[in-house]
């Protein structure tokens, strides 16, 4: 019969004082800087009165703009995608309906999805949410969905603006 045994020496605990030089240690990643959106919707000229409704999009390079994403500059693309949420009174209706049918939809927030992104957003009381992303491309043409509970519906960023949900989106 034979045995092999081997001797192992617990790793020495780091002093204070010790930030990693030692053997063994592992060193955390940098933390990825994080961006002030409100700031950089001011600085970029993209703030907007309520009632503006609509896709926009502003390139900035991320030294120049004072939002050093990464220890490189680049080229990035702010998208604000501002718009409405209304219910109308029916469910399957193709035909025109005047504003008296209409009614915010009235949710605290709802879920987004553009391309690969996704998140949840408020919605205040007159049905008004706002998406804002920085992206290294334009997200013009990808497909912009709303989720809410098993309700979904999507349309082309670009596209928009004021939208018209059945009515059985409000009685969730």
């Amino acid at each position: 019969m034979f045995a092999v045994t081997a001797c192992v020496q617990a790793p020495k605990k780091p002093q204070s004082g010790d930030y990693g030089e030692s053997r063994g240690q592992v060193k955390m990643p940098p933390k990825r800087p994080s961006i002030n959106l409100d700031q950089l919707q001011t600085t970029l000229r993209m703030n907007r009165e309520a009632d503006e409704l609509g896709f926009q999009n502003r390139w900035f390079d991320t030294c120049k703009i004072g939002q050093d994403l990464s220890s490189k500059c680049r080229g990035k693309r702010f998208t604000v995608i501002h718009f409405r949420l209304l219910c109308r009174n029916s469910t399957g209706t193709v035909e025109l309906v005047s504003r008296d049918e209409l009614s915010p939809l009235s949710t605290s927030s709802i879920k987004w999805i553009l391309g690969p992104r996704s998140g949840s957003i408020p919605i205040d009381d007159e049905g008004y949410g706002q998406v804002r992303l920085v992206t290294p491309g334009s997200v013009r043409n990808q497909r912009f969905v709303l989720k809410l509970g098993t309700h979904s519906l999507g349309v082309r960023a670009k596209s928009v603006k004021q939208i018209v949900l059945p009515g059985d989106w409000c009685s969730l």
